[in-house]
């Protein structure tokens, strides 16, 4: 996330702006997903050290949960075993090409009616109080894997949050890199 002073159409105490990527970059990551859960789901190998059965165990698992959690609405994945059974027919008969464009069809469908700039969409939420803003927030970027309802989080490119009272940010922003051991960085510093 990256925090500044105000954003730009924002009229409240708090704003954000999430993007989510570009429909075009997405095609490859979902390549990803796929060649992640099919190395270890069909291509399997005895000699994996414990260290590499382990991650890509998690990779897979980590690929079922995200396909799911972007598409738990449509019939190929919303179940575990309808998800399973798509991955495992499209492997089998080599056809991931096909289901990487349905799937970016899909995501493209989702990002329908939001608004964009510099060739992204994005999702603006504010409120009067903090609480206001997560609530509107918390939703979108949040990870949840309760896949009742189809969520972009794991396709968020950014975050931005906008705080014009802060005297802080006046000449700062301040980039929040979670899972980095230093947590935040000064981005610019205008003093």
């Amino acid at each position: 996330m990256l925090y500044s002073n105000k954003l730009p159409r924002q009229t409240t105490s708090f704003a954000a702006k999430v993007s989510y990527y570009p429909v075009r970059d997405c095609q490859g990551w979902f390549k990803w997903l796929l060649g992640t859960y099919y190395r270890y789901t069909f291509k399997f190998d005895r000699d994996w050290t414990d260290d590499e059965r382990n991650k890509y165990l998690q990779e897979a698992n980590t690929a079922l949960a995200t396909l799911r959690t972007l598409f738990c609405d449509k019939s190929k994945f919303e179940s575990h075993d309808a998800t399973v059974k798509t991955l495992a027919q499209s492997f089998q008969e080599g056809k991931s090409s096909n289901l990487l464009g349905i799937m970016a069809s899909w995501y493209a469908e989702r990002l329908r009616g939001k608004s964009e700039e510099d060739d992204m969409s994005f999702t603006f939420c504010q409120g009067d109080t903090v609480a206001e803003m997560r609530a509107g927030l918390d939703p979108l970027i949040t990870p949840k894997y309760d896949t009742d309802v189809p969520s972009l989080w794991p396709l968020v490119k950014e975050v931005f949050v906008g705080v014009p009272s802060s005297r802080a940010l006046r000449n700062v922003i301040i980039v929040d890199l979670p899972g980095m051991y230093k947590q935040c960085a000064i981005l610019s510093c205008a003093f």
